[in-house]
């Protein structure tokens, strides 16, 4: 990586900050930031699949801020290419941030952000992309980004009682189980019973076969700009080691048409997540409505003792998640729950007025975007 200085101080009385971009020895510095910060522990191999196998760079796309001779701070990034049509660009998605607790309020966010900024300017990225939550987002809007819309996620809530043993405590715990009661009545009734294709037959495979995705995903590109997904990418995003994975193939006259990746994890606090997290063609095809039924209709089903089962938006049709028990987090009673939203936030590089647009189409216009749980860092 080139940048116009190789390291950015600020000093003063008792203030004493390096903001540099990452380097091979700071790797357990921030790992052991990650873990103050974040409250766990993922150790190397997470580290090196994130961040230093990602097959877009050459490089860990990283900055971070030392004090003292320790890391205190850190500005990952995750890298795709995106595509609309026959139009692809590299992009970079700010993920992890990290300060640590005894550095907050002094700048560090904005320095590191400014740091990366200066740095990829000039370089192949040509477009930073993320999904800032309320907290967040007004600082990345004073550093160029513009908020599209929120992103919106589905859930099908199984165990309530599970989901909530932990995050509330006496009378909140209560309120939150009567309201989401109505919600799982309505799971337990129509959550498997969505009819699908009669000709459709659905098998599940541990793992992911990547080559099969791509195949798939090359059959209908969309025009709208998503994350390219060719089998290299495809390899690298679902080689994380906190998830285990399923992939459900859907076939017609013995030849697959469609498939869904689900991965799943257990929390600390040992509530089960399953993602539905991605899903092959990407929609769009209205043919595709009964299958994708039959793919989302196993997926329920096997994971029927999950805590929790949550979807994208993008990912199919809402009529069809409606059917099968899931419910948006941006109206009630999900909303009532959730005490920040997640938006969809992009930023050029360099910053200009041309350079909204990419080939052609308006890089902040939410209609001109489409994607899954690929696209969002959920790692």
């Amino acid at each position: 990586m080139v940048g116009a200085t190789d390291v950015d101080r600020k000093r003063g009385p008792g203030d004493s900050y390096t903001v540099r971009e990452f380097r091979s020895e700071d790797r357990d510095g921030v790992l052991a930031l990650d873990r103050t910060v974040w409250g766990r522990d993922r150790g190397e191999g997470w580290f090196d699949w994130k961040y230093a196998s990602n097959p877009i760079v050459d490089h860990v796309p990283m900055f971070v801020t030392e004090y003292d001779g320790e890391i205190v701070g850190a500005r990952p990034f995750m890298a795709f290419r995106i595509r609309a049509g026959e139009s692809v660009v590299d992009a970079l998605q700010p993920s992890d941030t990290m300060v640590h607790p005894d550095h907050r309020r002094r700048g560090l966010f904005s320095r590191m952000t400014r740091r990366a900024i200066a740095t990829y300017a000039d370089e192949d990225p040509a477009l930073l992309f993320n999904f800032p939550n309320d907290a967040a987002r007004p600082g990345y809007e004073k550093l160029g980004w513009r908020t599209l819309g929120p992103q919106v996620t589905y859930y099908r809530v199984q165990d309530p009682a599970r989901l909530f043993a932990e995050r509330f405590d006496g009378p909140a715990r209560a309120l939150a189980r009567r309201t989401l009661r109505p919600l799982v009545r309505s799971v337990r009734r129509t959550g498997t019973h969505a009819s699908g294709r009669s000709d459709v037959d659905v098998q599940s495979r541990r793992g992911v076969p990547c080559a099969t995705l791509a195949s798939l995903y090359d059959r209908r590109v969309p025009g709208r700009f998503h994350v390219l997904r060719d089998e290299e990418l495809l390899r690298w995003r679902f080689g994380s080691p906190a998830w285990s994975r399923t992939t459900y193939l859907a076939s017609r006259g013995g030849t697959v048409v469609a498939a869904l990746v689900a991965r799943t994890r257990t929390l600390a606090d040992g509530a089960t997540v399953t993602q539905v997290a991605d899903v092959l063609p990407l929609p769009g095809d209205a043919s595709l409505m009964g299958t994708a039924t039959s793919l989302f209709g196993a997926v329920t089903r096997d994971h029927a003792d999950s805590t929790l089962v949550a979807v994208s938006a993008g990912a199919t049709s809402p009529a069809i998640l409606h059917r099968l028990g899931f419910r948006p987090d941006d109206r009630p009673p999900l909303s009532w729950l959730r005490s920040r939203r997640k938006s969809l936030a992009v930023r050029p590089l360099p910053l200009s007025d041309s350079s909204w647009t990419l080939d052609g189409r308006p890089v902040d216009v939410p209609t001109n975007w489409t994607g899954t749980f690929v696209e969002r860092d959920t790692t």
